[in-house]
């Protein structure tokens, strides 16, 4: 009914007009039932892929678990059991965890080439179901991690680090914290197997760093455990000693497995410190624990370091019980720790002088050590090279587009700066000259503004001066109307041109005030001795005014102003040769 409603509501405005007259009812009723039966089918199709997908996935994990032998047979089985109840609501979660746990009981049984064949088998269903959420993403990268520690346990230690490092940096653009957690550990571990101590730790402590973040505690107690056997093998006991007991600190009282393991860890720990009786205080709880809870492959291993340190200790009838039982039950280890116990077998009977068994344990550990080197090296190990070889190139070329566009978006930043760069710059040169202009303009406008008040001033007091001039000249007149004409004009010549010449030294000295005021009170503050005819006169040479030109100015003789000139080089001290006009320029 809402479906039928919303087309209802909506189909008038996409419908072209010539459908509207055949009625919205008709062509509702043709096409609701066809839009409802396609979103039921797209439903039911993407249900079905999720069930077939499943379906697969439990007959896949039904046949490897048939092929396990009890008591884990049992455990798996009722795993799988619980998990095909809830039929397709299974949490993805709960897929990977038991993908995990049977890959884990194959890789720890030495089930090599059916762990390989297990995660060919199930990723590619995994990520049907899974999809790409991180998540999911970050629960292949540990599937697959089985891989790579497969090939750490065999010895292909360059090809199981080549893969952990494609792993890091698919995690690293992902974003899978806790991935990268794992695989820095992994690699740290495959480093310390390769004698690169000081790489391991690095990434260990990388590993920790993650871990903290994630807060991680289990976690914890496996990087500290690998860092302490990086300090171990660079012979820094103490070091490897105080990070074992860092991941005791970590582990929690209902985990009683892991902490006998990192116990036994620091027993080993004692034992190359030659600290043989805290060794043996160390493995003692720790052997019990494992033949309490019958954990077989535990034991053998622990049989082997609780008879080296009897060995060490001088009681070599012990010491032999213990390695034949650690001989005898090494089928329950892993690949790495069968060899061990084989190689050290072999020099405790050398030293008892049982060559027999001696060469019994060399004669196993050269078979051994050929079937690493060839068996599993050419043929699983080349069929899981070939199962990945696509997936690698696949993250191959993504890696590459990711770094295309990447050197891509940086050239682009790259050009946008410089242009940006360059428009500030062209703004910043505009502003100053703008600046400038704007300087030079107010400083030209108060020239002459000074210009045209000085002059203004001086009209002032030369029309005042001419109409005073006028009214005296006519009381002159009336006055020496009588006296003889010459007298009469001689007079008022000289009186005409002494008031000119007062007026006119009135004026300039007025107008020089105004116009040179910023000249004279620098030359004032450098030679304070100056008069104002001195300061007059340097004005006028300022201006670039010879002798004859400041005559004419001051209606003085030219040998007066020389007179004036000279008199003003000794009060300011300048030298004969140097030009007054230039000098005053500079100032």
């Amino acid at each position: 009914m809402a479906v039928s409603k919303l087309f209802t509501t909506f189909a008038p405005m996409i419908l072209p007009l010539r459908l509207k007259r055949y009625g919205i009812r008709r062509l509702r009723n043709m096409l609701v039932p066809g839009v409802l039966v396609a979103a039921m089918t797209l439903v039911a199709a993407c249900g079905t892929e999720r069930s077939r997908a499943l379906s697969a996935l439990w007959n896949i994990n039904r046949g490897v678990i048939d092929s396990i032998a009890p008591p884990d047979k049992e455990r798996l089985e009722a795993g799988l059991d619980s998990l095909m109840q809830m039929k397709t609501e299974v949490p993805d979660t709960l897929v990977g965890s038991l993908l995990f746990e049977v890959a884990d009981y194959l890789f720890n049984h030495n089930e090599f080439k059916k762990l390989i064949n297990y995660v060919k088998d199930t990723e590619p269903l995994m990520r049907r179901i899974a999809g790409s959420s991180p998540t999911a993403q970050a629960q292949l990268v540990e599937l697959r991690t089985y891989i790579y520690e497969t090939y750490r346990e065999v010895g292909l230690l360059d090809r199981a680090a080549q893969g952990l490092l494609s792993e890091l940096d698919n995690a690293r653009k992902l974003g899978l914290d806790q991935s990268l957690a794992l695989l820095y550990n992994n690699l740290s571990t495959i480093y310390i197997n390769q004698g690169l101590n000081d790489k391991a730790i690095e990434l260990g402590q990388v590993s920790v760093k993650l871990n903290e973040e994630l807060n991680d505690s289990n976690f914890l107690v496996i990087n500290y455990s690998n860092l302490s056997s990086a300090y171990l093998a660079k012979k820094q006991y103490d070091k490897a000693i105080e990070y074992s007991f860092v991941a005791l600190h970590y582990i929690t009282p209902s985990d009683s497995l892991l902490r006998m393991m990192v116990q036994r860890n620091i027993s080993t720990k004692y034992t190359h410190m030659q600290e043989y009786q805290l060794a043996i205080r160390q493995l003692k709880p720790v052997m019990a624990f494992f033949e309490r809870n019958n954990i077989e492959r535990e034991l053998p291993l622990t049989y082997e370091k609780y008879g080296r340190l009897l060995w060490k200790t001088g009681r070599t009838d012990e010491a032999l019980k213990y390695y034949r039982k650690a001989y005898l039950d090494k089928h329950f280890c892993r690949i790495n720790q069968r060899m061990d116990i084989a190689r050290s077998y072999a020099d405790f009977c050398d030293s008892i002088g049982d060559y027999a068994n001696e060469r019994e344990a060399i004669r196993y550990c050269l078979l051994l050590n050929d079937t690493l080197g060839h068996g599993f090296e050419g043929n699983q190990a080349d069929m899981l090279a070939r199962l990945y070889q696509g997936e690698l190139d696949r993250s191959n070329d993504n890696a590459q587009r990711y770094q295309t566009a990447q050197n891509t978006r940086r050239v682009i930043i790259i050009v946008l700066n410089i242009l940006l760069l360059s428009a500030l710059a062209t703004l910043a040169v505009l502003f100053v000259r703008r600046k400038n202009e704007q300087k030079a303009w107010a400083a030209h406008d108060e020239e002459r503004t000074q210009q045209l008040q000085a002059a203004s001033l001086a009209q002032t007091r030369s029309n005042e001066l001419i109409k005073k001039l006028s009214s005296e000249l006519q009381d002159l007149q009336q006055t020496l109307r009588s006296a003889p004409k010459s007298d009469t004009m001689t007079a008022l010549q000289r009186i005409t041109s002494k008031v000119a010449k007062a007026d006119s030294d009135k004026a300039d000295s007025d107008s020089m005030q105004v116009a040179n005021a910023d000249f004279f009170k620098r030359l004032l503050e450098s030679y304070p001795q100056l008069t104002s005819n001195d300061l007059r006169l340097a004005a006028m040479l300022r201006q670039g005014l010879s002798t004859k030109e400041i005559a004419e100015i001051t209606i003085k003789e030219v040998r007066s102003i020389d007179t004036a000139r000279n008199r003003l080089r000794k009060k300011m001290g300048i030298t004969p040769e140097e030009d007054l006009c230039k000098f005053f320029m500079r100032i």
